[in-house]
């Protein structure tokens, strides 16, 4: 939750809230993002469990990402709107400015869940190597 605390700080300074209802919401947005990027890397660390096993379901990073990336955004549709109902409708009660500053954020780690996968599987591999 240390995002949490980050953003809200560079938020209230460029006074991005209006009230605290918009804080609620840009906490609900932060916890569904954070959940949703755990879920796609434990299923990582799970695949790449087994590779390291010697059970090689799936040979390479990549394809891990593109395997458990559709298995989460499912996941997250059924899930998590049943599960966050509240948080869900906080954001979607949200202003526009709101809503797109949430967007961005969201999309940031988005990123992340992409490249850190990348990043650590090419250490992987590198390490393997040497």
């Amino acid at each position: 939750m240390i995002f949490d605390y980050l953003f809200y700080y560079i938020f209230k300074f460029f006074k991005l809230f209006k009230s605290d209802d918009d804080m609620a919401s840009f906490k609900s947005i932060i916890v569904l993002s954070i959940v949703a990027y755990t879920n796609v890397m434990l299923l990582l660390l799970i695949i790449r469990a087994f590779d390291l096993i010697m059970i090689p379901i799936i040979g390479t990073i990549e394809t891990v990402v593109l395997v458990s990336l559709p298995f989460s955004v499912l996941y997250f549709i059924y899930g998590y709107k049943k599960k966050y109902k509240d948080m869900v409708k906080k954001i979607e009660a949200a202003s526009k400015k709101q809503k797109i500053i949430f967007a961005i954020i969201s999309l940031i780690y988005v990123i992340l869940s992409f490249s850190l996968p990348f990043i650590f599987g090419n250490y992987y591999k590198v390490s393997l190597l040497s």
